[in-house]
């Protein structure tokens, strides 16, 4: 059924990929050409010539219909609509939506002009969908714009110093003239010019003060390129300087540069001018050129209670905390010091943009406060330059009671969930917020004691309804907003440190077994560097204690295998570790055209109480472990890597990189990891053409079944690589492949194949390739990936790869099979997800 399906829907993206690419001029008009292609060619470029490729393409006014895997889908899309019948139904709409207003106005019905129009408006379809959301018009080509971007081009050169730049362009028909292959800009770039001199005009006297720091700091030197961009990147550095100076009033706009290229042999003298605004003379109309001013902060105002909605807000009471003002209505809800704590200025200090911004961001990261706004005024009555500063806070609701429910999606399988929440904002007028909060779920679950003939598969949508696994439990948690219990002056300001404090209890019923789950966390996260956007999350203590109950077919099953790594790892237990994670984010913003996350992650569990009961001479139970509490307890050492990297293209096309590895080595307490701390191979965020615990370890293939769903192991090793294209505003699409799998430390002697070796490592690792379809809807992202197994480490050497011959793997399935025939097409796995892979 899964196989058959995924051939289907890749037979269907084919058949429409090729369809979409035939005859491409088709719906063009008389005497127009399609532009197939355009190209830059750089002619005697100048050594050290700095402007790439996409500088260049940037200011050009047409661009080729864009492509997907080599072909013009879009325009496909779009030419597949036959415009005559469109405009056939839009008459016919138009008819029938005439007829239904003088229908409506003989009944006597008053329709005003905004009816008439939104009546009138309604005339598309799903050929309008296909040629406006899917679809992209014929890019004709148009020598108007071609001219347009030879004098943009020219434009962009002299900006960049190649003052003595040529530009031209060449049109080269095919096709009889209908198509443009290729359109052909040449560039002559010339040598450049070069800054031979920087001089400053600065008649401000407190900025003079300050020139030779701006002149040692500057990117603009004697002997580099002239550049218009760097120029204005230096106007945006001044000018941020200076607001950090005092400056309150400064903008780049009054830094200007004046360039002189009349000195011959391709030099320019550059002179920055900082000018001074002006003032009028006393008693006349006159301006005369001042000083900029240079502020200090003054008063400072705190208004606790301000409402967006109220109008009439007007304060009852203030008190005076140090040197703030605490403006508030009847009663202050939260303590001074947390004010105190979030301030990064005070009375007095001089004017600095920065600190503004801290501040405004550390109001608006508090839970308790819905919005925040910082509003300066200059003091009239000070005879110095002062500002005093209102900070206008808006609270949020401090108790509230809420509900939660949503889809679950666990291994590639749904389910659904539901929680109740009772939240405090402010539940020690410090900004700590409490939570209790019960959620259940209902879940489909791959039973563990299934071959692959009776797997509930991820791909077939009747078997995901049919939910196996209940799951319900109380929690409750506190937040505090510093390293509790320290006090919030413990920690650097800006490291915003935050400390969690969470308990509860978890009761799941599975197929194969029951489990309770006790656990006790206390953490911490903090910022550790700002500028690289690197975190830290420091869980100092989580204590769980696992019970299972397992199912009689479970334990047979177990019993079967005689597999000690299996069996322990379903054993209860307790563990009691440490984790610290170290995490890097380099996205700034949405757009941003490159940027990475890494997240390093080091877990230890029960080496101290292990050393504690040996230094305390306790008695060992019979395999030689410790308990607490009759359970025995893991003991375990974990090292994690998680690198992404994302490369933006253009607008619609990204790829995305993740290279992903872990170790785990189990202790002398308890021989194996346990199972919720196993890695496994496969599922929707892993490698995808195989289902979730069907993959590995190593080589090991079951020789009783064909496809087996409790491999666990103690390393993984997993990389993939997407690249992504958007379709329309809310479908994307994907090409994928995964390379990776899971292995033990060492080999089991019930699992040949399974231990890792630098011999055979490179020949175990699976191959899956796919594409795939994603779906945004704003507030999740639907995805829907098809995989296939192009390399499979559990055949044999030889017959691993997809185009290998398979004769002792189909002998091998008509033992599991009598009586069926291999089919020796790659086994195709499909995959729902929610949100991105990675």
């Amino acid at each position: 059924m899964r196989a058959k399906f995924g051939h289907l829907i890749l037979s269907t993206i084919v058949v429409l990929m090729v369809l979409s690419s035939c005859n491409p001029t088709r719906r063009l008009q008389e005497g127009q050409s399609l532009l197939m292609k355009q190209k830059l060619k750089l002619e005697n470029p100048p050594a050290n010539f700095s402007l790439d490729e996409d500088d260049l393409e940037g200011v050009l006014k047409q661009r080729p219909n864009r492509k997907i895997l080599l072909l013009r889908f879009h325009l496909g899309v779009y030419n597949m609509v036959n415009p005559e019948k469109q405009k056939k139904v839009h008459q016919r709409k138009k008819e029938h939506i005439e007829k239904k207003i003088d229908r409506k106005v003989a009944k006597g019905k008053e329709l005003s002009p905004k009816d008439l129009r939104e009546m009138r408006a309604d005339t598309t379809g799903w050929r309008d969908w296909l040629t406006t959301t899917v679809g992209e018009a014929p890019v004709v080509f148009d020598s108007t714009k071609a001219e347009k971007s030879v004098d943009q081009l020219r434009i962009l050169l002299a900006k960049n110093g190649y003052f003595n730049n040529d530009v031209s362009y060449e049109v080269k028909y095919r096709r009889k003239g209908k198509r443009v292959k290729p359109l052909v800009y040449t560039i002559t770039p010339k040598e450049p010019y070069i800054i031979d001199s920087l001089a400053f005009n600065v008649k401000d006297r407190g900025i003079a003060r300050r020139i030779d720091f701006i002149e040692s700091t500057s990117s603009i030197s004697v002997g580099e390129r002239f550049s218009v961009e760097a120029m204005d990147k230096e106007r945006d550095r001044i000018a941020d300087y200076l607001n950090n100076r005092g400056y309150y009033s400064f903008t780049k706009d009054y830094i200007t540069f004046q360039a002189d290229s009349t000195r011959g042999d391709h030099k320019v003298a550059v002179e920055m001018i900082i000018r001074r605004p002006r003032a009028p003379i006393a008693g006349t109309d006159s301006l005369v050129a001042v000083d900029h001013k240079r502020y200090f902060i003054g008063d400072i105002f705190i208004h606790t209670d301000y409402s967006l909605t109220n109008s009439d807000y007007a304060p009852t009471d203030t008190l005076d905390f140090g040197e703030i003002k605490l403006l508030y209505v009847d009663e202050l809800n939260f303590k001074p010091e947390l004010i105190a704590y979030l301030m990064e200025f005070k009375k007095g200090d001089l004017y600095q943009k920065d600190r503004l911004d801290k501040t405004y961001r550390k109001f608006v990261q508090m839970p308790i406060f819905r919005s925040a706004s910082i509003v300066l005024s200059e003091d009239d009555k000070s005879e110095f330059n002062v500002l005093n500063c209102d900070i206008y806070l808006t609270q949020m609701k401090r108790k509230f009671i809420s509900s939660e429910a949503g889809v679950t999606h666990r291994d590639g399988l749904f389910g659904l969930s539901g929680s109740l929440n009772f939240s405090n904002r402010n539940m020690f007028r410090g900004g700590e917020t409490g939570q209790f909060r019960i959620s259940g779920a209902i879940e489909a679950q791959q039973p563990l004691t299934l071959t692959e003939g009776e797997e509930i598969s991820g791909g077939d949508v009747a078997d995901n309804i049919r939910f196996n696994t209940f799951e319900i439990g109380p929690e409750v948690s506190f937040n505090f907003n510093r390293f509790f219990p320290l006090s919030m002056n413990s920690f650097r300001r800006s490291n915003a440190p935050r400390t969690t404090i969470s308990a509860g209890f978890n009761y799941q019923d599975r197929p194969d077994y029951e489990r309770q789950l006790y656990q006790f966390r206390y953490g911490t996260t903090f910022i550790e560097n700002q500028s690289n956007g690197s975190r830290i999350f420091w869980d100092i203590w989580e204590l769980s204690t696992i019970k299972i109950t397992k199912s009689e077919a479970f334990q047979q099953l177990l019993d079967n295998l005689n597999d000690d790594f299996l069996s322990t790892s379903y054993q209860n237990h307790l563990i009691s570790l440490g984790r610290i994670a170290w995490q890097m984010n380099t996205q700034r913003s949405q757009n941003q055209r490159r940027y990475m996350f890494n997240q390093v992650t080091f877990e230890a569990a029960g080496n101290l109480p292990r050393l504690g009961f040996q230094l305390a001479g306790a008695t060992q139970d019979e395999v030689g472990s410790y308990q607490i509490g009759g359970i025995r307890f893991a003991q375990y050492f974990k090292i994690e890597n998680d690198f992404r990297l994302y490369q933006r293209i253009d607008e619609k096309n990204s790829t995305a990189l993740r290279l992903h590895g872990g170790i785990g080595i189990p202790g002398a307490n308890l021989s194996v990891l346990p199972f919720e701390k196993s890695y496994y191979g496969g599922g929707s965020n892993g490698i995808r053409a195989w289902e979730p615990r069907t993959l590995g370890p190593g080589s090991y293939r079951d020789t009783t079944a064909l496809t087996t769903f409790n491999n666990i192991a103690e390393v993984i090793l997993e990389t993939s690589l997407e690249y992504r294209f958007k379709m329309t505003q809310t479908l994307e699409g994907a090409l994928f492949l995964d390379i990776g799998n899971i292995w033990l430390l060492e080999e089991d002697e019930n699992r040949p194949g399974s231990g890792i070796s630098a011999n055979t490592f490179f020949d175990e690792l699976a191959w899956g390739g796919g594409l795939g379809l994603r779906f945004d809807f704003d507030f999740f992202l639907l995805r829907l990936d098809l995989g296939a197994q192009l390399k499979d480490p559990a055949k044999i050497s030889g017959e691993r790869w997809f185009w290998e011959p398979k004769d002792e793997y189909a002998d091998f399935y008509q033992t599991i099979r009598p009586g069926q025939e291999y089919n020796f097409f790659p086994e195709l796995n499909f995959n729902l997800g929610i949100g991105y892979p990675f």
